[in-house]
């Protein structure tokens, strides 16, 4: 620490060891008949605020949603909570008021750590649903929902024995040291008749508020039969009724099911029945719906423990957007200017060594951001906007003296005063949130029309699709339909192996160890960027050798700083590698172009004299996105890479150095150009033929592992002759030394080198692979095409009048 009361670290690693600890999870089931717009998931999640929140009748229904073929359950996240939703089939003999939904706090349960998502046959979809959780040395984790039927239902007895099959197939197929964790609205009634299993562990207690019925005792059997617990059945607290209707019937239909045996420290589940009143439909003096039921229990989990925690965007937004902002950056121009930090860059400049000045600018900004005080949203309500959020405080008011007015005793004309006035609070509702999304669609409406105006087609596009709600693509990418399998590293390690064409890219494994030891990868240096084989040695050799003077490096550190600086104002995005942090907050520091924006330029000057980068700036995380493409393993996953800011920024500066100038039928990356153009033209061009009455064929081909596969020196040819040597000596050490982290969902992790492509993710790839395959496609073109056939295919360029060949598009 110095005299600013920053951190100063030069040997700080990106992660200390995992701690395996007790940490304690809570955990509610709750019937929400229907989520309605006027209390929406966001508020039922807000006041619930579980760990593990499992919500029965949500009356989602696939139709209304767009569904993928074979898509029977859908992710998404809504604020801290990571949704896994099984809607209902959109079929008459499925009950309406079905479907179901899982929520998990993102900070307990990172999306790494899901290991497999169970969806039941499609009969009973909507019914049942689970997912499993693996954390290395830890907890292995499986939460399901059930949502049985009432016995008014149609068929609901046998939908109700598929229903505890299939539950009893999974309990069946986990292993033992998996911990289910079943939380469901059986709509069965137990009675008070004991159960234990073979080994005299308990199963259902005495303690039961009600008589059993045909469906409890469906109920008994599967419990029975699979040895779980009921644990809201040994105590009259945890027994009490969780549902209620305005006749004055109640009685416990939700339950909490597990080993309690593999449990430690279970608290009593408690039904919460305040919480139920306050998130309750009809607008009732007295609780007229189900109840929230809730547990918690300690579970071993091996958390990740980072040195820098990871940053989240309220802690960016809070940074970069505080009033005392100043003073911030005042504080750490006094950091970068005192004598600590000066010994530091004299030590890095003097043995050229990029990662030690890195390491202290990186890992001080981290510090400090996650050390800075947060500004809270004190509105009740945060995720609406100020008026509904006003709203919403006036309606919890009201109901909370409802809630208390067995106590006040007013009388019913008092009570009927409060009601009235909860409904015209919830008109209110209805009419400010239609103003508002009346407000949002003509806001959309305008920019759309201004981006047009300025020849701006992808982000015309962009809005079109935001104002009809559209999903992206023609796959309708909405809500996010993931996959219910995550490969291991094991796999991944065998895959990323194989050569480019066989969907790999030709890798080679350079750090292999649990991912609790990756702090151990930083203290490496440059060791992981040396040849390790003869091939290596030889593609090393092929990198342009880079000779500058100290004199200019400064020089071109400065040129490179200023064109930086302009990239980062203008780049989108948050994802960064956990080590980092966002764009935003380099804007913010290197704005005012203080000392700490001297200490990146001496960085920057520090690998312009040495022709070495931190070795962080070139190690991305793999992150893999489903394709949906009928694959299993690796191949059915895209691995997009997250990669420093800064950096990231810094290759762009580099690369457009150089203009890029797009073939006339090239789409995609390029600004103002979008791939729906392609669709539109072609259907042109074959309407056209037809109507001339020529004939035709149209194929469209699909590249596979486009971007890993293609030869680096066909991929670099086109900047080796044009760009100044230092800079192809960069952007050749940005491909060939490409490392890439890939984990799975128990921890481990490996680093590996990419022998072939280049990364997508990365600003310059998307341009760099399109202008290599441009012009392999050019070249297909003149050797299949006959002048006769090429007449045909041609037309005038609507704005430079030049000929432009139609035969073939990319994108």
């Amino acid at each position: 620490m110095n005299s600013s009361g920053l951190q100063c670290d030069p040997h700080s690693a990106w992660y200390s060891c995992y701690p395996v600890c007790h940490r304690r999870l809570s955990f509610i089931s709750y019937n929400c008949q229907a989520i309605p717009s006027h209390r929406p998931l966001r508020l039922i999640l807000a006041i619930l605020a579980s760990d593990i929140i499992a919500l029965q009748s949500t009356c989602e229904v696939w139709g209304w949603m767009q569904q993928q073929p074979g898509q029977y359950f859908y992710q998404r996240n809504v604020a801290n909570y990571s949704i896994i939703g099984w809607p209902r089939a959109n079929k008459a003999q499925m009950s309406r008021v079905s479907g179901i939904l899982l929520a998990f706090d993102r900070r307990k349960f990172p999306k790494l750590t899901i290991a497999h998502i169970y969806t039941p046959p499609e009969n009973i979809l909507g019914r049942a649903g689970a997912v499993r959780f693996r954390f290395r040395s830890g907890i292995d984790l499986c939460v399901g929902d059930l949502y049985l039927p009432p016995s008014s239902t149609p068929l609901a007895k046998d939908i109700a024995a598929d229903v505890w099959q299939w539950t009893k197939q999974l309990l069946q197929s986990l292993p033992k040291r998996c911990i289910p964790l079943i939380l469901l609205d059986a709509n069965a009634r137990l009675g008070r008749l004991p159960s234990w299993s073979a080994d005299s562990t308990p199963l259902i207690g005495t303690c039961s508020p009600d008589k059993e019925n045909p469906a409890g005792t469906m109920f008994r059997r599967f419990v029975e039969d699979t040895g779980i617990t009921v644990l809201n059945s040994f105590n009259r607290k945890s027994a009490q009724p969780t549902r209620f209707n305005t006749r004055g019937h109640r009685g416990r239909t939700d339950y909490i099911l597990s080993f309690a045996n593999r449990l430690r420290n279970i608290q009593p589940p408690v039904v919460l029945k305040h919480l139920g009143f306050h998130l309750q439909l009809p607008h009732t003096e007295q609780l007229a719906d189900h109840a929230p039921l809730m547990s918690a229990a300690d579970f071993v989990i091996d958390y990740l423990e980072k040195k820098f925690r990871p940053l989240s965007r309220t802690a960016v937004d809070a940074f970069v957007s505080d009033p005392d902002l100043p003073t911030i950056i005042s504080q750490l121009d006094s950091w970068a200017l005192s004598p600590q930090v000066q010994r530091v860059c004299q030590q890095a400049q003097d043995s050229s060594n990029p990662d030690l000045l890195w390491e202290i600018i990186n890992g001080t900004l981290v510090s400090k951001i996650v050390t800075w005080r947060l500004v809270f949203d004190f509105r009740s309500f945060p995720g609406a906007s100020p008026a509904v959020s006003e709203l919403l405080s006036k309606r919890f008011e009201f109901r909370s003296q409802l809630a208390h007015a067995p106590a006040i005793s007013l009388g019913k004309f008092w009570k009927h005063s409060v009601q009235k006035q909860i409904s015209v609070i919830r008109s209110q509702l209805q009419v400010t949130r239609k103003a508002e999304w009346h407000l949002r669609q003509k806001n959309i409406a305008a920019h759309m029309v201004d981006a047009s105006r300025h020849g701006n087609y992808r982000q015309v596009w962009h809005d079109a699709r935001a104002l009809v709600q559209h999903g992206l693509g023609p796959r309708q990418r909405i809500f996010h339909h993931v996959s219910a399998y995550s490969p291991s590293t094991a796999e991944w390690r065998s895959f990323v192996q194989l050569q480019g064409p066989q969907g790999g890219s030709a890798a080679v494994i350079v750090w292999d160890r649990p991912w609790e030891e990756l702090g151990q990868f930083v203290h490496l240096g440059q060791l992981p960027l040396l040849p390790v084989s003869r091939s290596a040695f030889d593609r090393d050799k092929q990198i342009l050798s880079l000779q500058m003077t100290w004199t200019e490096a400064q020089a071109q550190a400065q040129t490179d700083f200023n064109q930086v600086l302009g990239h980062l104002s203008k780049a989108r995005g948050f994802a960064t590698p956990p080590w980092s942090v966002p764009q935003k907050v380099w804007k913010a520091v290197l704005a005012p172009k203080g000392a700490v924006a001297s200490l990146i330029m001496l960085l920057f000057a520090i690998c312009r004299f040495s022709g070495l980068l931190p070795l962080k700036w070139l190690v991305s995380v793999g992150i893999p996105i489903w394709k949906r493409n009928a694959k299993v393993g690796p191949p059915a996953f895209r691995v997009i890479h997250l990669l420093d800011a800064l950096p990231k920024a810094w290759f762009r500066s580099i690369w457009t150095r150089q203009i890029h100038a797009p073939a006339p039928m090239t789409f995609g990356p390029y600004a103002r150009r979008r791939p729906e153009e392609v669709a539109i033209i072609n259907r042109c061009i074959q309407y056209r033929l037809a109507k001339r009455g020529v004939s035709f064929a149209a194929a469209l081909l699909d590249q596979a592992n486009a971007f890993n596969s293609i030869d680096r020196t066909y991929l670099e040819r086109p900047f080796v002759n044009s760009l100044p040597q230092s800079d192809v000596h960069f952007l050749q050490l940005r491909n060939r030394k490409s490392l890439c982290l890939m984990g799975d969902a128990e921890n481990d992790a490996f680093i590996y080198l990419a022998g072939s492509g280049t990364r997508q993710g990365d600003t310059p790839s998307a341009q760099e692979f399109a202008d290599a395959f441009q012009r392999i496609v050019r070249s297909f073109d003149r050797s299949k095409y006959n002048p006769l056939e090429t007449i045909f295919l041609v037309a005038s360029h609507p704005i430079r009048k030049s000929h432009v060949f139609l035969g073939s598009s990319t994108w």
